[in-house]
């Protein structure tokens, strides 16, 4: 496999990272993008999660990271975390992905659909 064009990764799991299973894991390359549950993710992602060549972005990669390796998954190579870069521009931000997609690509967040205002994840910290 010769894939050196960054990959997107983004990790769903429950609770803490290292106590819980992983539930799926979502992947793109900027153009096509899927999500896989876990445990069964195809031989083409674990290869694509372990080459050290290809650059793994990731939303908060020490949580993604962390829940992976404690799964059993692999991964190798560079890595850049978007939440840390736009910590680091915009420090006085909310640095949640459904923000920082909402901010960057003029889109709605996607929590909204689910009469989620917040960036609280499911805390009910107003009703």
């Amino acid at each position: 496999m010769n894939v050196t064009e960054p990959l997107a990764i983004d990790v769903e799991n429950a609770g803490d990272p290292l106590f819980t299973k992983l539930i799926c894991n979502g992947v793109s390359d900027g153009v096509s993008a899927c999500s896989v549950r876990f445990p069964g993710f195809p031989d083409t992602m674990l290869e694509l999660l372990a080459d050290p060549r290809t650059t793994k972005v990731l939303h908060n990669a020490q949580h993604d990271l962390l829940c992976l390796q404690a799964n059993g998954v692999e991964v190798r190579g560079p890595v850049f975390d978007t939440m840390v870069a736009h910590a680091a521009l915009f420090p006085l931000m909310p640095h949640r992905l459904s923000f920082v997609a909402a901010q960057f690509f003029a889109l709605p967040r996607w929590k909204t659909e689910f009469a989620d205002e917040g960036e609280y994840k499911g805390l009910d910290l107003d009703r």
